[in-house]
C-alpha cells in the first residue's frame, strides 16, 4: 500500500501526522475523531484503515457469579486495616529551609565522605535526618 505524502499537506508537522497515521492503521479508534475523519475523507480507500472485527465478549467471573462474599485471610485483614486507616487523623506542616546552607553543608559532608570512601549524602538524606531530629 503506498504511503500518503504528509510532508506536502502538513509541512513541518509531517512526522507527527505519519505517527498518527500509523496509530490509525493499527487501531483507528485510538486516534482522535478529527484525525479519523481526515484520514477517512482525504485519503483514497486503499490507504484507509481496514475495520477489524471486534472479538466476542468473554464472561468474567463476576458476571458468572453475582453473589458477593467477604474477603478472608490476609486480603480481608488488609481491607480491614485500610478501612480503619481512614479514621486516623492526619496533619500537615510546612517548614522553610535555607537551601543555600543545605547545599553548602551537603558539599562539605560529601567531600568528607569521599575521603573516607563512604557513599554520598543526598538532599533527601539531610531532610529526612532533620525531620527525625
Amino acid at each position: 500500500m503506498p504511503q500518503p505524502d504528509f510532508e506536502e499537506v502538513f509541512g513541518l508537522n509531517a512526522a507527527y501526522a505519519e505517527k498518527v497515521y500509523g496509530d490509525y492503521l493499527a487501531a483507528p479508534e485510538s486516534v482522535p475523531e478529527e484525525w479519523r475523519t481526515w484520514f477517512e475523507t482525504e485519503l483514497p480507500p486503499e490507504q484507509r484503515a481496514v475495520a477489524k472485527p471486534k472479538p466476542a465478549p468473554v464472561a468474567t467471573p463476576a458476571e458468572i457469579n453475582d453473589e458477593l462474599t467477604p474477603l478472608t485471610g490476609i486480603a480481608g485483614k488488609i481491607v480491614k486495616n485500610m478501612t480503619e486507616s481512614l479514621t486516623v487523623p492526619t496533619a500537615t506542616s510546612a517548614r522553610e529551609v535555607p537551601v543555600k546552607v543545605m547545599i553548602e553543608n551537603r558539599y562539605s559532608i560529601n567531600r568528607h565522605q569521599v575521603g573516607q570512601y563512604l557513599p554520598k549524602v543526598s538532599f533527601t538524606h539531610l531532610i529526612g535526618w532533620a525531620m527525625v531530629q
